[in-house]
């Protein structure tokens, strides 16, 4: 599933600034995996693929996509009531697989997806699901 929404999102989003789309697109992809019942981490981390590659974003601009991103993808699976946990582990599975094609490291990459997930967190009231399922500290 995720190869599928990154590649529709790749070609999406050629020329686009990820930042300004991540919010419209993360609503999308979460609400259409929502409605039918898919894994929300496989598509968070198919949305964070396909939206790095689309917008061929590298370094510091992909890390701040990558934070956008995410904080988007949270705010959103908090909203339809899912899996806060599971979405922000397949966001930072797609930062990691993501890392070296953007020019980043995978540990910066990490740190730009929790920072993105933490922001969204503090946002809706979820901290606690992160904490526990180990994405913040693990």
């Amino acid at each position: 599933m995720n190869d599928t929404v990154s590649g529709v999102l790749s070609t999406a989003l050629k020329g686009t600034a990820a930042a300004d789309a991540a919010s419209d697109v993360a609503r999308g992809v979460i609400q259409g995996t929502s409605q039918v019942g898919g894994d929300l981490g496989s598509a968070a981390k198919g949305m964070l693929v396909g939206v790095l590659r689309g917008t061929k974003e590298v370094g510091s601009e992909a890390l701040s996509t990558i934070s956008a991103s995410v904080r988007s993808l949270v705010r959103e699976s908090a909203s339809v009531g899912g899996d806060v946990a599971a979405t922000a582990r397949g966001a930072v599975e797609g930062a990691i697989q993501s890392a070296q094609q953007v020019g980043v490291s995978a540990g910066d990459a990490v740190s730009a997806a929790v920072t993105g997930a933490m922001r969204a967190t503090g946002e809706v009231g979820a901290s606690a699901t992160l904490a526990a399922s180990g994405i913040a500290t693990g």
